[in-house]
């Protein structure tokens, strides 16, 4: 059974609106007084590699990039970077996937300074998820 206060939003795409996306449910949910975790593996982690956080490039649709930049220089898109930073001062964590780390030739020392811990995904539901609302995004 879940717990309503505790919430897992599990990211695996890198792409712009999607972490964006994850990022601002999290700040959201952390925002009504729930533990919340943003938990990033597989292609998301690459947006967690130190200079990511707010770039966008190829792994978001060719489509939504030049909209997204054009937000970006006017204000109505949100920085990812900002967001995380909110979501953080509110007590939210954030862990980055230890196999996909490993699939992206990356370790901690590679990573913004936003993210709290690495784990297996295995290990971080056992701990920090049991028991939680786990959302994929």
């Amino acid at each position: 059974m879940s717990s309503p206060d505790r919430v897992v939003v599990m990211v695996s795409s890198a792409s712009y609106e999607k972490v964006l996306f994850a990022a601002r449910l999290a700040l959201s949910l952390q925002a009504q007084g729930k533990q919340v975790y943003l938990f990033f593996s597989y292609g998301a982690v690459a947006r967690l590699r130190r200079g990511m956080l707010d770039a966008v490039g190829d792994e978001t649709e060719p489509w939504l990039r030049g909209l997204i930049e054009e937000g970006l220089k006017r204000g109505s898109v949100h920085r990812i970077s900002e967001v995380i930073r909110e979501f953080k001062t509110l007590g939210g964590k954030v862990f980055a996937c230890s196999s996909a780390l490993l699939l992206h030739g990356l370790e901690l020392k590679d990573l913004e300074d936003v993210v709290d811990g690495v784990k297996p995904m295995a290990a971080f539901l056992r701990d920090e998820g049991y028991g939680a609302q786990i959302i994929g995004v």
